[in-house]
């Protein structure tokens, strides 16, 4: 009789500890269950695991899931237009700085001798945009832009005569201390590079436009 009650004790035992075994799978069914993984991240996440029903509020998205939900939250199609326009100012700047120790010369058009506006009319044209021939004309053309926000590529304009705009000149660069430098045909040096630190340049600046 013993025997038989100790018999029974242990099949008991055992049974409580299955029980709670299966009580633990449940509960946390994502220590178990892979599938558990592709559970909505930000709802309650429903399962059925051998025919109970498993609910768990746990926001559960493993790292590769969650690299790719912020992968997928870039426009991967703006990328080209972005590598498109750098290549546009590349090509534009180097075509401009062909043209560096090309004498100034009033109504001139090409590398025998330019002026200001004709100079930045050919380095457009280059890039298949059709400017204006005269410099207050080419400033009526594109989107005004404030000067802290001037990128290579767009165009300065000043006022060297004492009235409106009578001289343009294209952004070349912008250095580490945000000096703004600039390639344009002066009266002076004819087709050269400046700085808007420089005093006179940056007394005789009027606005900056963006055509790009």
């Amino acid at each position: 009789m013993k025997f038989q009650y100790k018999l029974f004790f242990l099949i008991l035992t055992i049974s409580i500890l299955f029980s709670s075994c299966g009580t633990q799978l449940i509960s946390n069914p994502k220590s178990y269950y892979p599938e558990y993984k592709n559970a909505n991240a930000y709802s309650y996440s429903q399962l059925r695991l051998n025919g109970k029903t498993a609910i768990d509020s746990t926001n559960i998205v493993d790292i590769n899931e969650k690299a790719n939900l912020e992968l997928s939250k870039i426009n991967l199609e703006n990328i080209p237009e972005v590598v498109e326009e750098n290549s546009s100012v590349n090509e534009l700047l180097n075509f401009a700085k062909s043209f560096l120790g090309t004498r100034y010369r009033m109504g001139g058009t090409t590398k025998s001798g330019i002026d200001c506006s004709a100079f930045i009319q050919n380095v457009f044209g280059i890039i298949d945009i059709s400017l204006p021939r005269i410099s207050k004309d080419q400033a009526k053309v594109g989107e005004k832009i404030d000067l802290n926000e001037v990128k290579k590529g767009d165009l300065l304009f000043f006022n060297t005569r004492g009235k409106g705009v009578s001289h343009v000149a294209i952004v070349e660069s912008i250095d580490t201390n945000n000096v703004i430098h600039f390639i344009h045909a002066a009266t002076s040096v004819g087709v050269s590079i400046a700085s808007l630190n420089d005093s006179y340049w940056s007394r005789k600046f009027l606005f900056a436009k963006r055509v790009l």
